[in-house]
């Protein structure tokens, strides 16, 4: 199986990295060519969690191209047998310049994975009609990446595929797609990921995104581990309020939680305790966060339905107001 992982961040470099030590032909794009270069030359390395021990990945085994220079972009025959582009870049760097380089990449028979924090990007490349079909994916693995070619694998968790509620507009049957996600499942369990084919993926979708509203931002604003939210009163009062604020705005979207979100904030938070938030990541790194496709699509959500999110939307400004872009 041929797969292109768009974004060489720390689950593209996991994901891509665990492919090719199952067999698989596994290209890169990345965002500088500086990276790319780096691949291309060191190869990758990856340190597994559950052992003491790390593997290297040579160059041999897969291809890295920059999506930024024309000179390390993937040529027609490289791209042409690609079974499945997995994307796992930011959402902000989801822009027009970055759809067409996709619509390059695939091809009528390429499934296209959406991995990444967020929503928006599956509904938008159904309307643009790209590849075969458009999955979706929610994982709880744990990744860390500390040099451009180095991913630390932090902890195992699960990973949820599945088709989102508008469906895919390609001609392909029902059968077809259960058969392709069905396959895409028992690849990744085999490349040592814990993965299932869920019929209820927007709830898996908006799971994680809740549970993100809650602990990404005030994390990012504390600067603290992800264990630390909950460390006293004061920051745990904080969680329940931004907890109750979110599902009134999805009881009034009209979307179904069947969980408690205090609750999942709270065993999110145990079971990362030493884990950095990608959100504190991006600002202490000086860069763009995703929080208007976090806390912001909820600010959206309750703006359509004509109510109030004052705590997301002070939460939301907080965040913009930190990096200035």
């Amino acid at each position: 199986m041929v797969f292109h992982i768009i974004g060489a961040g720390a689950l593209g470099l996991l994901y891509g990295s665990k492919l090719c030590l199952a067999g698989h032909e596994v290209m890169f794009s990345t965002r500088t060519e500086e990276q790319a270069i780096c691949l291309n030359s060191e190869g990758i390395t990856l340190h597994l969690h559950n052992h003491d021990m790390k593997t290297h990945i040579t160059p041999a085994h897969f291809q890295a191209f920059s999506m930024a220079n024309c000179k390390l972009k993937p040529s027609t025959a490289a791209t042409r047998a690609v079974d499945w582009l997995i994307i796992t870049v930011k959402q902000w760097q989801v822009t027009a310049d970055f759809i067409k380089q996709i619509e390059n990449m695939a091809h009528r028979n390429t499934n296209i994975l959406c991995l990444q924090n967020g929503i928006g990007l599956a509904d938008f490349l159904i309307d643009s009609n790209i590849g075969q079909a458009v999955f979706s994916a929610v994982t709880t693995e744990g990744a860390k990446r500390s040099q451009c070619n180095e991913v630390f694998h932090t902890g195992s968790g699960n990973t949820m595929i599945g088709i989102t509620k508008k469906g895919t507009t390609q001609t392909i049957s029902c059968d077809d797609i259960k058969k392709n996600g069905e396959n895409l499942t028992d690849i990744f369990q085999k490349a040592g990921f814990r993965s299932f084919l869920s019929n209820k993926i927007d709830i898996e979708i908006y799971k994680k995104l809740l549970i993100n509203c809650i602990i990404n931002p005030l994390t990012a604003i504390w600067r603290i581990p992800n264990g630390e939210l909950i460390a006293n009163a004061d920051r745990i009062k904080l969680v329940q309020q931004l907890c109750q604020e979110a599902e009134l705005i999805c009881q009034a979207s009209g979307i179904h939680i069947d969980f408690d979100l205090y609750d999942q904030v709270v065993q999110v938070c145990k079971g990362t305790s030493s884990n950095t938030s990608s959100m504190l990541k991006d600002v202490l790194q000086g860069n763009q966060t995703e929080i208007d496709y976090i806390n912001g699509h909820l600010v959206k959500l309750a703006l359509a339905a004509n109510i109030e999110a004052p705590m997301h939307s002070t939460i939301t400004h907080l965040i913009k107001g930190i990096n200035s872009f």
